[in-house]
């Protein structure tokens, strides 16, 4: 008998019913241990893109922190979550009060994977890495889409539809970012 669902390190394939939540520490461990190396913690990279699936997929995230024996946390168990704050600082609009879609994931026509949420009528396509300049996103329809913008970038990105196929063009130079969000108006279609 529970009221949510927390498994640990948890990754699903499908959006979940039931809101859950996905617990894991920083490293292999909840709290700080002297004996893992850096390449045990996850990185900020990571985190924000196991962030953005677990969010398509109903769920949230809850990141375990210890301190060390000094009572301070240690930098390297800070290093992720600051990276995902400032990653929250840019594309927060794609995750706060947000909902997943009806599909929680996709890839682009170069096989960048992305994920999906939903709020207020826009559909929030999160790039899980960095595309090419031009790309579409497959297998949804993106017939009534009729705004497309990227969150955090202050020029305008060019698109267009055809066939239910929305092609992105990005602009020449792009912020570096763990994961890119493509807010995109007027709604899709799985």
């Amino acid at each position: 008998h529970y009221d949510i669902c927390t498994p640990e390190y948890a990754r699903f394939d499908d959006i979940q019913q039931k809101k859950w939540e996905s617990t894991r520490g920083i490293g292999h461990s909840f709290g700080a241990n002297r004996n893992e190396r850096p390449e045990d913690f996850v990185t900020a990279t990571e985190l924000v893109r196991s962030f953005a699936d677990i969010v398509s997929k109903n769920g949230n995230l809850l990141i375990g922190i210890g301190p060390d024996p000094t009572g301070r946390f240690p930098e390297e168990q800070l290093v992720p979550l600051r990276g995902l704050g400032s990653w929250l600082e840019t594309n927060g609009e794609a995750v706060y009060r947000t909902r997943p879609w009806v599909t929680a994931e996709a890839v682009t026509t170069e096989g960048t994977a992305v994920r999906f949420t939903q709020c207020n009528g826009s559909v929030y396509a999160i790039l899980l890495d960095l595309p090419q300049r031009e790309f579409g996103i497959r297998g949804v329809d993106a017939t009534a889409v009729n705004d497309v913008r990227m969150l955090g970038l202050g020029e305008p990105v060019d698109w267009r539809v055809a066939d239910g196929l929305l092609t992105v063009r990005l602009p020449d130079r792009m912020p570096v970012s763990p994961a890119h969000v493509l807010a995109l108006g007027g709604g899709m279609r799985p």
